[in-house]
């Protein structure tokens, strides 16, 4: 999405533009992976650091990237 400018219909929709999907995105997939990776280290130290980046890189996302709040439609007749 970053690269190309195109998302699919649905994210396009639920983010306010195409830029703030693929950050969204790319955030909490490098965060996965890096607490994936996390794990694999013997030294609590390095996995406690590792697993603090990304829960703040998520939280990054959740807050500054976070997809738009869904409006309630009202259809005539329900």
């Amino acid at each position: 999405m970053l690269i190309t400018g195109r998302a699919p219909q649905a994210t396009a929709r639920a983010f306010r533009s195409i830029r703030d999907a693929g950050f969204y995105h790319l955030l909490f997939g490098v965060g996965l992976g890096l607490v994936v990776l996390g794990t694999g280290f013997d030294s609590p130290v390095v996995t406690l650091t590792v697993t603090v980046l990304a829960v703040a890189m998520v939280g990054v996302a959740l807050v500054r990237f976070r997809p738009r709040a869904r409006r309630r439609e009202h259809h005539a007749g329900k």
